[in-house]
């Protein structure tokens, strides 16, 4: 069943294996979550969104606001496919812009918008899935987050996957 923003559990992002070049604390990371804005909300709602994108994957959460929405997809795979099929989906959704979401707690100075990667601290990835989050493997993926350290972070870590 599909969970609404009121009952949220997933954070709308999974773990990379590959962790090179990340500060010590902090785990790269893959949004799962797409947003889209300049969205017609009084003629789309979440089952209209849910029903479009589960077809590309698990639709995780669906959380539509004014003027914008938030769909969380199960992992990076599907909402990669999906984000590409929105483009020439129904002319609501492929008329509003489409880029990836932060999902819960990753902060703006520590997310890559275009890509949809970002830095989260350890404590929150424990937090979020405990001893067992998810993790991507893409073996010919290369993260592309940019070398940005937040302020006052430990030096990068050599090459390391999870």
């Amino acid at each position: 069943k599909l969970k609404y923003h009121q009952e949220y559990e997933h954070p709308g992002w999974v773990l990379i294996r590959n962790q090179s070049y990340v500060p010590k604390g902090f785990t790269r990371v893959m949004s799962t979550t797409l947003w889209m804005g300049n969205l017609n909300t009084t003629m789309v709602n979440e089952q209209m969104l849910e029903r479009f994108f589960s077809n590309f994957g698990h639709v995780e959460n669906v959380a539509v606001k004014l003027r914008m929405a938030f769909v969380t997809m199960g992992d990076r795979k599907s909402a990669d496919i999906a984000k590409q099929q929105a483009a020439t989906g129904p002319p609501l959704i492929a008329e509003s812009k489409i880029g990836w979401g932060r999902g819960n707690g990753v902060p703006n100075d520590r997310f890559f918008f275009k890509y949809g990667e970002g830095l989260v601290e350890d404590d929150v990835v424990f937090q979020c899935w405990g001893n067992n989050p998810p993790i991507e493997n893409y073996p010919d993926y290369r993260p592309k987050l940019p070398m940005r350290l937040p302020p006052g972070a430990p030096p990068p870590r050599p090459s390391q996957e999870l």
